[in-house]
C-alpha cells in the first residue's frame, strides 16, 4: 500500500484474507481507523464493489503484479493507494 510518501508493507497474506483484515493491518500501521480508510486502485474479478467482506483472492491481477519467489511459488502483489487521515489529526 501506498499512503502518502509511505509505502505500507502487507507481507504473507493469504488469498482467504478479507479487505476488513487488511484496513486493521494499515491501521495498526497508520492510525487511520478502518472506516477511515479508503483504498485506491483495487478490482475484483466480477466488477464487484470492493467491501469489507472482499477476499484477497477475488481481486483482479495487474499487469506485473505476479511474481515467484525463489521457493518456487507464485505470489500476487496488489498496489493501491490507501486516502485517510490519522485519528491524532481529526
Amino acid at each position: 500500500a501506498k499512503w502518502g510518501k509511505e509505502k505500507i508493507p502487507l507481507n504473507d497474506l493469504t488469498p482467504d484474507t478479507t479487505i476488513a483484515q487488511v484496513k486493521d493491518l494499515i491501521s495498526e500501521q497508520t492510525n487511520v481507523l478502518p472506516k477511515r480508510q479508503k483504498l485506491i486502485g483495487l478490482t475484483t474479478t466480477t466488477k464487484r464493489k470492493i467491501a469489507d467482506s472482499v477476499l484477497l483472492s477475488e481481486l483482479k491481477a495487474k499487469n506485473n503484479c505476479t511474481y515467484t519467489t525463489s521457493e518456487g511459488v507464485t505470489e500476487i502483489r496488489h498496489t493501491f493507494i490507501l486516502m485517510g487521515t490519522p485519528e491524532a489529526r481529526i
